[in-house]
């Protein structure tokens, strides 16, 4: 909920997973509100990739290796069924 801390647990797993990512889908954010705003910032400073998904431009779009400019309602079922097909 916007407004009300994250619970402590909740950011540790979120921090842990950054940590470990190398590809980081960003889906529909603003990229604005921290401290989630900088786990893309993470990613790129552990030399990983980013692939936005978002009808408006963001924060972090410039530092995005693929961005979908539409609703991620139209972009993921493709990007799931393309996947799908190349595993």
């Amino acid at each position: 909920m916007f407004g009300e801390p994250i619970p402590r647990d909740a950011l540790s797993e979120c921090q842990r997973h950054t940590e470990l990512c190398d590809v980081m889908l960003l889906v529909g954010t603003s990229a604005v509100v921290y401290p989630a705003a900088d786990f893309p910032m993470q990613v790129l400073r552990q030399g990983g990739k980013l692939i936005e998904v978002n009808p408006e431009q963001t924060a972090v779009s410039s530092y995005c290796e693929i961005v979908f400019r539409a609703p991620a309602g139209q972009v993921l079922p493709s990007l799931v069924a393309a996947l799908s097909e190349a595993a």
